[in-house]
């Protein structure tokens, strides 16, 4: 695999350049609240799916991170540029690694997927398909775009029972989620759906930090 370091993190319009880092860093700083706040509606409700929410999007975060900084290092030129395709490895293998870590918990729970073990083999399988892929990047947003859609359906199937608007708002952010994975797989044959990325997710985590706000409200 021989990619060069602006290959993945500079896909978007020219102009956007270095905005999308700005973007990434709201988006980081909103999935920490959402860990936040869903931790402390597990601590209200004492229901067990907001300790998944919790954890998951503990995970999230720190994979989101992991891509913010590194974008950030390769946008400014912190380091010269042999130390900046090292960085740029480690911070989208990092962002890889949690981001789908975080999908399989959320799966799992959403199909009551209870071993640790069938945890660890599904992560280990969708790692394996990335690696073994022609394109790691790709395969990694098709992985998340179908992991997505499975919560999203879930999620809808759930919201359809429930008469409160917070399982609602969580579907929503969720489809919301699941399309921002075809965005960027789009961008790498229309530049501007980079940007229609970043817009879509983070009306997804505002969304769902909304949700968790009104479980805690109610």
């Amino acid at each position: 695999m021989s990619y060069s370091v602006g290959m993945v993190a500079l896909q978007g319009p020219n102009w956007f350049f270095g905005i999308d880092s700005v973007f990434e860093l709201i988006g980081t700083i909103t999935l920490l609240l959402i860990f936040l706040a869903s931790y402390k509606a597990y601590k209200i409700t004492d229901m067990k799916r907001y300790k998944y929410y919790s954890i998951a999007f503990l995970v999230l975060m720190i994979g989101h991170l992991s891509r913010t900084i590194t974008n950030f290092a390769i946008h400014q030129n912190w380091f010269p540029i042999e130390e900046l395709k090292n960085i740029f490895i480690l911070g989208y293998g990092a962002h890889i690694v949690f981001t789908l870590a975080a999908l399989v918990l959320l799966v799992s729970f959403a199909f009551e997927v209870k071993q640790k073990k069938s945890f660890c083999i599904l992560l280990l399988l969708i790692l394996s398909m990335l690696f073994i892929s022609s394109s790691f990047y790709l395969a990694f947003y098709w992985a998340a775009f179908v992991m997505f859609g499975f919560i999203a359906w879930y999620l809808i199937q759930n919201a359809r029972t429930k008469k409160i608007v917070t399982p609602k708002l969580v579907a929503v952010a969720f489809v919301f989620l699941t399309f921002t994975q075809l965005m960027f797989l789009g961008s790498s044959i229309l530049p501007e759906l980079y940007m229609g990325a970043h817009i879509s997710q983070l009306l997804g985590f505002l969304i769902l930090f909304i949700a968790m706000v009104k479980v805690q409200a109610r």
